[in-house]
């Protein structure tokens, strides 16, 4: 797959006049190439439209995955050999709608990966403690309807400890928080092939 950067952050969607909350616009420059990647630690002003992600101080607008951008209906492949921890419809605008944690141990160490923004199909065709090998399919890229209204993509995060979640984590943090989820959520561009 020939994917191309993206870039999403809140001086250059500023200076090339684009409104993130024009969702026609918007799905316009992702898709002006059929596959697109990035995103990692870039801050964004994609996250206004809703109050999912907080105001002020408190504003959630750097984003702790990488985003795959792909038409709705694409195959997802499970990146590294995993099981399966969670399964669960993160409903609600501005959400990651399906989403799936998986649990890998290496050796005594164990991390976990979150792929969010899912057909709400993947979720029937798994389930909770199902092991997955690397290039096993795990499911399809979600409608803008069914994955918290973003335009058609997968968001891929690394989590070494998911803390108090079960089947949620966050994607995007404030600046005030940016030490700890830095050190807790690598860049997950270190599994996608």
């Amino acid at each position: 797959m020939d994917c191309s950067e993206i870039d999403l952050s809140q001086g250059h969607l500023e200076e090339i006049g684009l409104d993130p909350t024009d969702l026609e616009a918007f799905s316009a420059y992702v898709f002006s190439h059929p596959y697109r990647i990035g995103g990692y630690l870039e801050k964004r002003n994609l996250y206004r439209s809703t109050n999912h992600f907080g105001t002020g101080m408190f504003q959630r607008n750097i984003h702790l995955g990488v985003d795959l951008w792909a038409r709705e209906g694409t195959a997802l492949y499970c990146p590294i050999d995993g099981v399966i921890h969670s399964l669960h419809d993160n409903e609600g605008d501005g959400d990651y709608g399906p989403t799936i944690i998986l649990e890998h141990n290496s050796g005594e160490q164990s991390f976990y990966s979150l792929y969010g923004h899912l057909s709400r199909s993947t979720l029937l065709e798994l389930h909770i403690g199902h092991t997955l090998t690397a290039g096993d399919p795990m499911g399809t890229i979600g409608a803008d309807s069914e994955n918290g209204d973003w335009p058609s993509h997968v968001h891929v995060q690394l989590i070494r400890d998911l803390e108090w979640n079960t089947h949620d984590y966050p994607g995007v943090c404030a600046k005030k928080d940016l030490k700890w989820y830095r050190v807790n959520c690598p860049d997950s561009r270190v599994i996608i092939r």
